[in-house]
């Protein structure tokens, strides 16, 4: 139940940041619902690829064989999300377990 609803929360609050985005860049009046899809994707991709590269860095590789698979999973922009899956688990986890804490559940 917490990690549905932090992952919830989370995905929400990158949806609305995509929306800022995409009304900060677009050059229209007015910016609707689908210029913040259009958004979203990509800043999840950016979010993610610097989550991934953070935590090959903060790795200790023993041999360069190791390494650089880690590097090629840090580097691949789709792929790279099974690399840091347990840190989105565990901030949608932190998210929902204190929200469930405030309010008695």
């Amino acid at each position: 139940m917490e990690l549905i609803l932090g992952l919830s929360i989370v995905l929400v609050i990158l949806f609305v940041l995509s929306v800022v985005v995409a009304d900060y860049f677009s050059r229209s009046v007015s910016t609707g619902i689908e210029d913040g899809v259009i958004m979203f994707i990509p800043l999840v991709l950016v979010v993610n690829w610097l989550m991934s590269l953070t935590r090959w860095f903060m790795t200790e590789h023993l041999s360069f064989w190791f390494g650089f698979k880690a590097l090629i999973w840090a580097l691949l922009p789709v792929i790279n999300i099974f690399y840091v899956w347990d840190w989105w688990a565990f901030v949608a986890f932190m998210i929902g377990s204190s929200i469930l804490n405030e309010i008695g559940l």
